[in-house]
């Protein structure tokens, strides 16, 4: 299998999941998140909420959440401000 295929597939068992629990919380750990947020993020859109996609729905909030978040030297407004430059050695 696949490191994307496994991906599918644990989505998938959260979706049928929160669909027979809508109270259930699931978490799924990506071991290499960090390169694959992007991909990610948008296998999660396909899965857990196709609605959204189809409906064209950019800004609707989704059913998930993705708990590791971007670098902030790799955040455009952050890099702007010069803000970025030394962040990640200095935290």
């Amino acid at each position: 299998a696949t490191a994307e295929s496994e991906l599918v597939a644990a989505l998938s068992h959260a979706r049928a999941a929160t669909l027979a629990n809508p109270s259930a919380r699931i978490g799924i750990v990506v071991g290499d998140l960090a390169t694959r947020r992007d991909a990610v993020i948008a296998a999660a859109e396909d899965v857990l909420c196709p609605e959204l996609i189809e409906r064209a729905e950019p800004d609707a909030p989704r059913p998930f959440d993705v708990s590791l978040g971007e670098r902030l030297a790799d955040i455009p407004l952050v890099v702007d401000a010069g803000v970025g430059d030394n962040w990640d050695e200095a935290h």
